[in-house]
Order: structure tokens, then sequence, then C-alpha cells
């Protein structure tokens, strides 16, 4: 996914090695490791679109004892004469995450002093946010108030609860399903009906988590009777406390459509030999037969990998870009450069001299980038101006890893062709935008293209076209 360098999740996951068991910590974006102890190559696959994890605790009884004193102390409550009771609940939240790309109409008016106005002619701009939801997934009356947070300390995800905590803790089942729980995403977004000004939106990489998040439920006894404190086992801070009785909870049932990460040999399919490791690369090179894999969700399945020919890109790097050709008003025929330029005049690049027959594509940057308007800008230059260049069937030996899904790339161009579309629109048209009214398109298979982009001074050059951006703007 496209993330900002600001909202990078400080999260790492914590599994144990398949093959020696010994504890490994990895970034979450990471989708292939090594073992630091064995040496073991490993791929980490998503088998269900839901993930689970469980954050860890370190608080025992002695810490929680210290804990409700200052928090006490703090409050100005009288000090508990004895712990009655201690449970560790992990109680579920939903957390939704995600990019959200959105077309605005911008009109500007000016007023002069004779009181005559001048509204300039709409233009159609694009915006985007990233987004990071969280909220509990059970109705208990204790949970309304609890949040996730965004914590400064790097919090621990483990796929299963940890071993240490399974005869103590007692994990909550969800309550609220996960179409329930993405629809209460999507309303506390923001959506196309509270923004006035946008005539069309897209989630890009939208990724719906379930999160048992630890809590430490203690019982004390004061002068007024039971004293419940509820802490935070992640930041050990006491949350909050209540006075009364305490409505018990179940344990979970088993959730249907939620697993857990895999971890397994990261071998060619192939030849059995082991693959490159690349960090959050989702492509992989097999040195030994020349194959180049693709991973979607379990599955490492095999790619055909071009790149661009450029004379004097001896000292470039390349770039992945997803290469899409669309299927053209819900037909078979494929979209070609003279459909796309009859549809979008002036949006195209006034130096192309294509042939009739040739087919449009889209192209959508495939490597890690901070901001998703450099992202965006590069995308629509590139598209725009429809390179003509010479291909390769060879992968490139310095190139930079191929970080954005295909899924995610083929959403990203299907707002491309959105804003090429309505871009050219006429006047009444813009202010008056009917999704249902541009032609339907969807999209063959992409396809990985190595563009090569060479270092000028802070900014980084695509070689092909020319068009840049900066080099601290990618990741």
């Amino acid at each position: 996914m496209i993330i900002m360098e600001s909202t990078r999740p400080n999260e790492d996951i914590k599994v144990n090695c398949p093959q020696c068991g010994s504890p490994i910590n990895f970034p979450e974006s990471y989708r292939s490791i090594r073992c630091p102890y064995c040496s073991k190559v490993l791929l980490i696959t998503s088998p269900n679109r839901v993930l689970k994890f469980y954050l860890n605790t370190e608080l025992n009884a002695r810490s929680i004892k210290y804990i409700t004193e200052r928090y006490c102390k703090r409050e100005g409550l009288a000090l508990p004469k004895s712990m009655e009771k201690l449970a560790l609940y992990y109680v579920p939240f939903w957390r939704f995450r995600g990019l959200q790309y959105w077309l605005k109409v911008r009109t500007d008016t000016y007023e002069f002093e004779d009181g005559t106005r001048l509204e300039t002619e709409a233009k159609v701009q694009i915006d985007s946010k990233h987004f990071d939801i969280n909220f509990p997934a059970s109705e208990i009356p204790w949970m309304r108030d609890l949040s996730l947070g965004i914590r400064a300390q790097t919090i621990e995800l483990c796929p299963d609860l940890p071993v240490k905590l399974r005869e103590l803790a007692e994990v909550i089942k969800p309550e609220i399903v996960m179409d329930t729980a993405r629809e209460m995403a999507y309303n506390s977004l923001g959506r196309l009906s509270r923004n006035p000004s946008a005539c069309y939106e897209e989630l890009i990489g939208e990724k719906l988590t379930l999160v048992y998040f630890p809590l430490w439920v203690s019982q004390f006894l004061n002068n007024s009777g039971n004293f419940y404190l509820l802490i935070d086992g992640v930041s050990e801070q006491a949350s909050s406390h209540f006075e009364g009785e305490f409505k018990e909870v179940m344990e979970s049932d088993s959730f249907e459509g939620v697993g857990s990460i895999k971890i397994v040999p990261h071998h060619c399919p192939h030849c059995g030999a082991d693959l490159t490791i690349d960090g959050e690369s989702l492509a992989f090179l097999c040195q030994n037969c020349d194959r180049f894999w693709y991973l979607e969700g379990s599955q490492l399945r095999q790619v055909e990998v071009t790149t661009a020919k450029f004379d004097g890109s001896i000292d470039s790097k390349y770039f992945p870009f997803w290469r899409f050709e669309a299927i053209f008003n819900g037909e078979r025929s494929i979209l070609t450069f003279q459909q796309a330029k009859t549809l979008f005049t002036n949006k195209l690049s006034l130096l192309i001299d294509e042939p009739t027959d040739s087919i449009f594509k889209f192209y959508i940057p495939a490597f890690g980038l901070k901001n998703p308007g450099a992202c965006w800008t590069l995308a629509t230059n590139l598209t725009r101006s429809q390179p003509d260049i010479e291909l390769s069937e060879t992968v490139p030996s310095h190139r930079a890893s191929c970080t954005l899904p295909e899924e995610e790339a083929a959403q990203l161009a299907g707002v491309l062709w959105y804003y090429l579309i309505f871009g050219c629109a006429g006047h009444s048209l813009r202010k008056s935008f009917n999704r249902d009214e541009v032609p339907d398109i969807h999209f063959r298979p992409g396809r990985l293209t190595y563009f090569p982009m060479k270092e000028d001074g802070i900014y980084l050059c695509e070689q092909t076209t020319g068009f840049a951006i900066q080099k601290k703007g990618v990741i």
C-alpha cells in the first residue's frame, strides 16, 4: 500500500521460526525475511483477507498493584485495602486502514469594485488522505470508551495468543461482524455525501484487521465496596475505574472469515531454490531458473516482466510500474489510443503521435512512495504521455522493490480513468457530474514494467519521459 512516512505503523510482528523455533520480529509490512538464528529463508503469506493479531502485555499482579496506587493518588481516591480479583481480557477491535482518493470541482469567484462577479471555469482536482480507524468489536458497556489509540512505542503483534497468557486470558468474542464493521468505518470516513464539492471517490488498499487488545481488570476492596480498575496492557496505564458490580464476559468462539498470517519456506515453486529476500517487496526473482514470482494472498504466481529500453540508462536504477490495458464500455474490445484521444482530448500530451490502432495503457507506480500525491502525479504524467518505448523481457539487476499490489494499482487506474474523463468534460457537466454517465471499463491483468530513473540533484528523473519526483519521496 502507498504509505506516507508520518503514518507508517510503528508495529512489529512476532513469530517463531517454523524450522528452529526461535523468536523473530519483523515490521508488519514485510513479506520475506531470513531467520537470524538458522538462516532459513521465509515468506509471510496472508491466506485470509482479514487477519487477526494479539497485542502482548508484560504486566503482573505486583506491577498492577503499583499502577493502582499511583492512579488512586492522582485521582484523589482512597487507597484500596486489598486486591480481590485480577483478570485479563483480550477485547476485540476492528481496525480499518487505507487510502482515500477523491475528485472535486473547484470554481473561483472574483468580485470587482463595481459589483460584478466573475466565476472561473470549473476545474477538476485530485485529493487524498490516509485513514486509520478503530472501534470496539463488542458491545460490552465498559468497552465503549476504549480505543487502540496512537502508540509512541513499538507495538508487538502476535498472530496467536502468547503462550504464557493462554491459561490466564479470556478472549472476548466479536459481536460486530465484518460487513457491519466495514459499513461503520465507511460512515466515519466523511464520505461523498458529506463533501458537496466531491464528484467521485475511491478507497485504495482498504484493509480490515481484527486486533485483540489486552485489558487488565483488577477488583479491589475499599471503604465504599468493590472498586474496579481498567488498565491498558500495552501502555501500562490505568484508563478508568468504576464501582459496583462487574459484568463477566464470555470467552470467544471461532470467528469465520478471519485468519492469521502464515510463515512458510520461501522457495521457487518451479525449481525449489531459495527466492530473493526483499523486505516489503511482493515480487521475487529466482536466481536459479530466472523465473519471476508475485505474491498474491498465500500463493506465488509467475508473472512476465518487461523492461523499458533506453540509451544511456547504464547508471540508472529501474523502478517497477503496473501497466494496464482497459476493456472499454463493457465490450470485449480494448481501449485504443484513438478512442482515448476522443474521450480525453486536452488531457493527453500534445507530443503524442500514435497510430490509431495502438492500445492505450495506464501506468501506476508499483514502488514505495511517502506521499500519495507524488504517486498520483507520476501515474498521471506517464499515462498522459503514453511513452513510445521498446520493451525487453529481462529483469534488471539494479531494481527497486515492487510494494504496491496489483489489485490496488488497478483501483488507482480506475481513479485515473475518471480523472481523465471528467477533466475533459464541458463546463455544465462538471457542475452536474453523474458517475453513471461515464463509460464503464475494467482492466486486464496488469504487467510489471521497469522504467529507468536516474538521480539528478534532489530529483529522480524517469528517463523515457523526463518526468521527475524528489528522491526523498521514495521509500
